[in-house]
C-alpha cells in the first residue's frame, strides 16, 4: 500500500512539471507575433512613395523641363582633339534635386565614367554634336533620362500602378503628350535616411 502511494505522488509531481512548460510555449508565440508586427512596420509607405514620384514629375514636367541645366550631354574639351562629357557639373545638379537617392546619383556617375573612358579615346576634328558620339555606353546621353525623347513634348503624367517589393516600391507612371501616352516610366523608390527617394527610373516605350 505504501509503495502504491509513493507511485501516485511521483506521477502527480511529474505531471505538474510538464504543465509548467506551457507558459514558455505561449511566450514564444507572443515573440513571433511581435516580430511580425515589426516587419509590417518596416514595409515602405505606398502613400509617401507615390507623393515623391508625383512631386518629382510635377516639378520636372511643369516647372523646369527644358532648362539646359538638366541636360546631361555637355562636352568638356580635354585637348584639341579630345572631349569627354562634363560629369561633375551634371552630378552637382543632381545632388541639388531633392528627389534622388545617393544610389541613383552614384549609378549615373558610374555611367558617365564608363562613357568617358571610351569617348576620350576618340579623335574629334571638330567639336562633337549631340549625345553619345556613336558609343553604345554613351547612349544614355541621347535622350531625356526622365521623360524620354528630347522631353519638350511631354505635358502630363499619371501614376498608374504601385507595387511593394521587399524594401522598395515600384511605381509605373504614364507620360502624356496631350491625351496620347507614348511611353511610361517605372520608378523605384527606396527609403534613405528616413526619407523616400527615387533610386531608378526606367523608361518603357508603349
Amino acid at each position: 500500500m505504501r509503495t502504491l502511494f509513493l507511485i501516485v505522488i511521483l506521477c502527480l509531481t511529474f505531471s505538474c512539471k510538464k504543465e509548467k512548460q506551457v507558459p514558455n510555449q505561449g511566450s514564444v508565440i507572443e515573440n513571433i507575433v511581435t516580430e511580425s508586427e515589426q516587419d509590417i512596420k518596416k514595409l515602405p509607405s505606398k502613400e509617401e512613395s507615390e507623393k515623391v514620384v508625383e512631386d518629382f514629375y510635377s516639378w520636372y514636367i511643369h516647372d523646369v523641363k527644358m532648362d539646359p541645366k538638366y541636360q546631361q550631354n555637355n562636352y568638356l574639351k580635354i585637348d584639341n582633339e579630345t572631349y569627354i562629357y562634363d560629369k561633375d557639373v551634371y552630378i552637382k545638379t543632381l545632388k541639388e534635386i531633392p528627389y534622388f537617392s545617393e544610389e541613383y546619383i552614384n549609378n549615373i556617375s558610374d555611367q558617365f565614367d564608363e562613357c568617358n573612358n571610351l569617348i576620350k579615346k576618340v579623335v574629334f576634328k571638330n567639336e562633337p554634336e549631340g549625345g553619345g558620339a556613336g558609343i553604345p555606353e554613351c547612349n544614355f546621353l541621347w535622350y531625356d533620362l526622365w521623360i524620354g525623347g528630347q522631353g519638350e513634348s511631354m505635358d502630363g503624367f499619371q501614376i498608374w500602378d504601385t507595387k511593394i517589393k521587399k524594401d522598395q516600391i515600384l511605381i509605373t507612371v504614364n507620360l502624356f503628350i496631350g491625351k496620347h501616352n507614348p511611353l511610361s516610366s517605372q520608378v523605384t523608390v527606396v527609403e534613405e535616411n528616413g526619407e523616400y527617394k527615387i533610386s531608378k527610373i526606367e523608361l518603357i516605350y508603349n
